[in-house]
């Protein structure tokens, strides 16, 4: 399935999404992580890694960097429920998307620690 050769060692993200109504979430569970983003914790079905080599059978990533994820998803599979689809991302297309607040992540707002140390000592 590929992967990344990623020899300067940067950050890179998936993240997975349930596209279906809401009565049938239910149907769909999903691993969730915790990350620090520049002095933020986030929630959600997110990966990150900055290995040397991003194999793609651990990310699976079903929208490549640099793609955007489709407004419309059909039923793929035909399940008549939804779909579950993962995206990677760079660093900086990740805090792109994270400037939207999309759906399935969570911003944890009290725990902004290094961001404010980091205000602290610029003082």
């Amino acid at each position: 399935m590929g992967g990344l050769f990623n020899p300067s060692q940067e950050i890179y993200y998936s993240f997975t999404s349930v596209f279906t109504s809401e009565e049938n979430k239910e149907h769909f569970y999903l691993d969730t992580h915790s990350v620090w983003i520049n002095g933020q914790l986030i929630h959600g079905a997110i990966n990150s890694t900055d290995a040397v080599f991003i194999d793609n059978n651990i990310f699976r990533c079903d929208i490549p960097l640099n793609e955007p994820i489709p407004p419309y998803l059909p039923d793929w599979k035909n399940s008549g429920v939804g779909n579950v689809l993962t995206k990677c991302f760079s660093q900086e297309e990740f805090q792109t998307f994270l400037a939207k607040y999309p759906y399935g992540i969570h911003f944890d707002n009290n725990h902004d620690l290094l961001t404010k140390q980091a205000k602290k000592e610029q003082v």
